[in-house]
């Protein structure tokens, strides 16, 4: 790892390989004259996993099982290298519409190496792609999480060559690959109400979690104190699919956005409804 950390900062003083500038700063022009990607040219060498540590994506996603914000690196998250150009990296994999991500290094806990440990959507992502189809989190902790905004088949790309910061750049390949079985999922309200603990029977806390109507939209009634934040997420998921605030229809005046959560601005009895697909919630207010 020491080595592959010493190639990274090194390359803060070097150009890339295949067109890269040493300056990043914007899309625009500034600092050296603008960001030149070099995934936008041919590129040669293999692409391979590096037998040592390397980044890795670290998130809730829906479409697999095994992702995980914590160390180890599952098994399809780590990055590959390119042997001629060892500052590219990238993953292919698919992502759904709400899946929040950020990219770590292996070995390193979040903060323990600036520049390197953690690359965060406010941060490492090309100015120009965050209005696309992988945004930046309203809100987060530590750094804005990577959001998905389409499902699709991604490539997730980073070029650590730049002197001021990695860029992260992504293509949308096409359709994902797979389906998620939306149906199966049971939601639960997770947050300041039940101490943000993960429910995983629906039995053990029958007070938060939701009931499914014959139109397979999920319903749940639960009163509310001030200040209480929380999010909506699904049994034996953990944080791998959730709804936060930016997903709940007229927020506003009775909810606000605190970072990601949901925070109640008027105490009071909601129902809440999450539509089949578990893209956006609605509620009412009794």
């Amino acid at each position: 790892m020491k080595k592959l950390l010493a190639t990274l900062l090194a390359s803060t003083m070097a150009l890339t390989a295949i067109g890269g500038l040493v300056a990043c700063n914007d899309d625009n022009g500034g600092g050296g004259g603008g960001y030149v990607d070099p995934f936008d040219s041919e590129i040669g060498g293999v692409w391979s996993v590096p037998e040592e540590d390397s980044y890795w994506l670290a998130g809730g996603l829906a479409g697999y099982e095994n992702a995980s914000w914590d160390e180890p690196a599952p098994e399809g998250m780590k990055f590959e290298q390119n042997s001629e150009n060892e500052n590219l990296y990238r993953l292919k994999l698919d992502l759904f519409e709400g899946d929040m991500f950020k990219i770590r290094f292996e070995g390193l806990g979040w903060d323990d190496e600036a520049g390197v440990s953690k690359l965060t959507a406010d941060i490492n992502l090309l100015e120009s792609l965050r209005d696309g189809d992988i945004g930046v989190e309203n809100g987060g902790l530590g750094g804005a999480n990577f959001e998905v905004k389409t499902d699709g088949q991604y490539e997730i790309r980073i070029n650590t060559a730049p002197s001021d910061r990695s860029v992260v750049t992504y293509v949308r390949l096409g359709d994902p690959t797979k389906e998620l079985d939306t149906a199966s999922y049971v939601w639960y309200i997770r947050g300041d109400m039940n101490g943000w603990d993960e429910v995983t029977d629906a039995e053990d806390a029958p007070n938060y979690v939701f009931t499914k109507d014959a139109a397979g939209d999920s319903t749940l009634e639960i009163t509310l104190e001030e200040e209480q934040g929380f999010k909506f997420c699904v049994i034996g998921k953990a944080w791998g699919v959730q709804l936060d605030a930016s997903k709940v229809e007229g927020l506003e005046p009775n909810f606000e956005n605190d970072g990601g959560n949901i925070k109640v601005v008027e105490a009071g009895t909601y129902t809440f409804k999450i539509d089949k697909k578990g893209k956006k919630v609605t509620y009412t207010k009794a």
